[in-house]
């Protein structure tokens, strides 16, 4: 397509690519409906595939019968626990709310880094949740373990738009993301 036409000649040049999205509903037993989304640069476009799938599936699963899984709870724990768990996962970028509605927002400068490890950032989250604070979004990043068979550490974001939403950073393996769901089940019920 020719932009431009003068002295100088500007062209736009489109190249066609081919895509295949899937959109998948899954039972993850014994408790779990996983509907599973293309991750996207475009909130809208992920919201318009997750509607589309809803609907594509209404006449067949009763929606209303499920309750959706919060994971802020999941978020506390993990945060509690992040000494114990220094071979399986450490915490990133998140952000809380406290009683009074203000939101704090804490972010590494490295992508992926252990922000709660140790230091200012550790202390000031815990004095936030010791004041009531609650989570709202949370940063995970599971660390390789060779035995569950997926290559790599696994960054997802537990929260950022809905309380049971949990986003993947890179493209996953099924094996991967059923590492994570195992995960959040066993730290819910701590």
């Amino acid at each position: 397509e020719v932009i431009r036409e003068g002295p100088s000649r500007i062209l736009k040049v489109f190249v066609e690519e081919e895509y295949r999205y899937i959109l998948m509903a899954r039972w993850n037993a014994p408790d779990l409906l996983e509907l599973r989304v293309p991750r996207d640069s475009s909130v809208v476009r992920v919201d318009n595939w997750y509607r589309i799938l809803r609907q594509q599936l209404r006449s067949v699963i009763p929606f209303d019968r499920f309750s959706s899984w919060s994971l802020r709870g999941v978020s506390k724990v993990l945060f509690d626990e992040q000494e114990r768990n220094r071979r399986i996962y450490r915490l990133g970028d998140a952000q809380l709310e406290d009683p009074d509605h203000n939101f704090i927002t804490f972010e590494s400068f490295v992508p992926d880094s252990d922000l709660f490890g140790e230091g200012a950032a550790k202390s000031a989250a815990q004095d936030l949740l010791l004041h009531n604070s609650t989570y709202k979004h949370q940063r995970v990043i599971w660390l390789e373990q060779k035995d569950e068979k997926f290559t790599g550490e696994i960054s997802c974001m537990i929260g950022l738009r809905a309380e049971n939403e949990v986003i993947f950073s890179r493209h996953q393996t099924s094996r991967g993301i059923d590492y994570v769901t195992g995960q959040l089940r066993a730290f819910s019920k701590r």
